[in-house]
């Protein structure tokens, strides 16, 4: 189940393949970035919603995990805005 969860997840809705798609059709990168992070989080938030409603809500997790990605999320949107530095 973990392979077939892993595959899924990076075959069908991964972010590496959601940010290029929205910049090659010239989103702005901030925008692209912020899709594919929205995308992950309703995804998480429905897959949480079925586990909390099953019994089986682990509130250290959530703290340990998840406040950590809703802020790496908002950080790598507010990055993307930084322009490249060239050298």
């Amino acid at each position: 189940m973990f392979a077939a969860g892993f595959a899924t997840g990076m075959w069908f809705s991964g972010g590496i393949y959601f940010v290029p798609a929205f910049i090659g059709l010239n989103y702005p990168t901030h925008v692209a970035v912020g899709t594919s992070s929205a995308q992950m989080l309703l995804v998480a938030g429905l897959g949480s919603a079925v586990l909390t409603a099953n019994g089986y809500q682990n509130v250290a997790i959530l703290v340990l995990a998840g406040v950590p990605m809703l802020t790496a999320s908002w950080l790598r949107a507010k990055l993307s805005l930084v322009p490249a530095m060239v050298s």
